[in-house]
């Protein structure tokens, strides 16, 4: 009887470290290298999106921000000036084609070219400007379609000329014959005069020539008409 006592007795102990063996096991199978894990800690979940914080409304009577960025932009000025302080702008000095008369003044002929002055008389009532390279081309039919190329600039732009009324200033001109290209290569045309735009001028006046005549192809050797700028007074002719 006692020998069944001493069996039981020890199937238990067997029983009982076995089952210990079994927890220390499963304490190990997370990492399988017997080290201690770690508390978990707290997650956010990726789809909730991080709360921020609002700024704070500025309370009424608080001084504005240092920060120049924020710092508001002063009130802008009333587009309304009173009548006593505008000021009339002043009134451009450069000489209009309503204010000059146009004219030109034969200077000679030589090695197959004329050489005339183109005049710009001061017909206003007040003192103008005019300075630099009129612009000139021929002109012809009742159209006053443009003949060839405009005039070739010549020469360096020269200083502002002021003209009183009545005073004249010019401009050197030079024509060359057409009778010095040949007729197939140049063209050319009868032509009623000249075109001319003052110096800064998009409006042009119309100068009458007599027996004038211009290539009307442009890919001609040289320059039918050559121009240099304006200077003071009229040379004498020939």
């Amino acid at each position: 009887m006692s020998g069944n006592r001493i069996l039981v007795g020890a199937a238990a102990a067997l029983l009982t470290v076995g089952l210990g063996a079994c927890g220390t096991g499963g304490a190990n199978s997370a990492g399988g290298t017997g080290a201690v894990p770690q508390a978990p800690q707290r997650m956010t979940p990726i789809d909730t999106p991080q709360a921020q914080p609002q700024p704070q409304q500025q309370q009424q009577g608080a001084p504005a921000p240092a920060d120049e960025d924020s710092a508001e932009a002063p009130a802008p000025e009333s587009a309304e000036q009173p009548e006593d302080d505008a000021q009339p702008s002043p009134r451009d000095t450069t000489c209009e084609v309503g204010e000059l008369e146009l004219s030109l003044r034969y200077q000679g002929s030589g090695a197959g070219s004329q050489h005339q002055a183109l005049v710009f008389t001061n017909s206003g009532d007040r003192t103008c400007e005019v300075q630099g390279f009129p612009g000139v081309s021929y002109v012809a039919g009742s159209d006053g379609h443009q003949v060839g190329a405009a005039a070739f600039r010549t020469g360096s732009k020269g200083a502002a000329i002021s003209l009183a009324p009545g005073q004249r200033a010019s401009a050197p001109l030079e024509l060359t014959n057409v009778d010095n290209y040949d007729a197939a290569t140049c063209e050319p045309t009868p032509a009623k005069g000249l075109r001319v735009y003052p110096p800064h001028s998009y409006d042009s006046v119309f100068v009458p020539m007599s027996d004038a005549q211009g290539c009307a192809a442009e890919d001609i050797p040289g320059h039918q008409l050559t121009v240099k700028t304006l200077e003071r007074g009229v040379p004498t002719g020939p």
